[in-house]
C-alpha cells in the first residue's frame, strides 16, 4: 500500500548543528556579541529561524527581528554545506522507500530556500514529491496545514501517512493532522510532552518498518 512519508530535516535527515551555530554566531558578531556554544545554539533549534534568533539573542534588549532574520539567512546560506552531512543510511534509505512506490516529502521549519538548496546538494530532490520549508505559503509546524495539503495532493489517507522527525513539533503536527508519527532518537531535538506512534534508533529501522 502506498504511504506518504514526510520527513523533518534538521536532526532527522541531516546533521546541521555546526552550520547553524556558525550562522547564529556570525549574526551575533554583527551585533558585537560573543559567540554561543554549539550546545546552546542546538538547544534553540526546532521552531523556525525567528524563534531561533530570539532565543540566541536573549542577552540583547532591543533589535529588529525581521532585519536580523535576513542577515541570519545570508550567513546561513553562505555556510550551508560547510559541515552539514546526512545521517547514516539516509540516502540509501530514501532511495529504497522511493523504489517501493511511497510518496516522500520534507516538511521543515528551516527557511524554504535553504531547505531546497540542501535537498539539491545531497541529490534528494528527485526522490521527493514535496519540499516545504519555513517562510513560504504554509505556516510552520506544528500547524498541520502543509501536511493536510500533501495528503490531499497525493490522495493518501491519514491512515497511510507518517511524519518522521526528532522534535516535539514533528509529533505534534502529526497528532494535529491525525496521522502516525515516528520519533528518531539520533537527532538533537526534544520530545517534550508528546508521545509518538513509534520510536526509531536508526534510519534503517525507519526504512524496514515503513517499506
Amino acid at each position: 500500500m502506498k504511504k506518504l512519508i514526510v520527513f523533518d530535516l534538521d536532526g532527522t535527515l541531516i546533521d546541521t548543528r555546526a552550520d547553524l551555530t556558525v550562522a547564529v554566531n556570525a549574526t551575533r558578531a554583527d551585533l558585537g556579541l560573543k559567540p554561543l556554544s554549539l550546545g546552546e545554539v542546538v538547544s534553540y533549534v526546532g521552531d523556525g529561524a525567528g524563534v531561533l534568533l530570539q532565543r540566541a539573542l536573549h542577552d540583547v534588549s532591543s533589535y529588529d527581528l525581521e532585519s536580523l532574520k535576513i542577515v541570519f539567512r545570508q550567513h546561513y546560506n553562505a555556510h550551508l554545506f560547510d559541515f552539514a552531512k546526512p545521517y547514516d543510511g539516509v540516502t540509501s534509505g530514501l532511495e529504497a522507500l522511493h523504489a517501493c512506490g511511497h510518496v516522500l516529502a520534507v516538511f521543515s521549519n528551516k527557511p524554504q530556500e535553504a531547505t531546497e538548496m540542501l535537498m539539491t546538494h545531497f541529490g534528494w530532490t528527485p526522490l521527493l514529491s514535496a519540499i516545504v520549508g519555513g517562510g513560504g505559503v504554509f505556516p510552520l509546524k506544528p500547524d498541520p496545514a502543509a501536511l493536510l495539503q500533501m495528503m490531499s495532493d497525493f490522495s493518501v489517507s491519514a491512515g497511510s501517512t507518517w511524519m518522521v522527525g526528532d522534535h516535539t513539533t514533528d509529533v505534534s503536527v502529526a497528532r494535529r493532522a491525525g496521522v502516525s508519527s515516528g520519533f528518531v532518537r539520533w537527532g538533537f531535538g526534544r520530545l517534550g510532552d508528546e508521545m509518538p506512534t513509534r520510536f526509531f534508533d536508526l534510519f534503517g529501522d525507519v526504512v524496514e518498518f515503513l517499506k
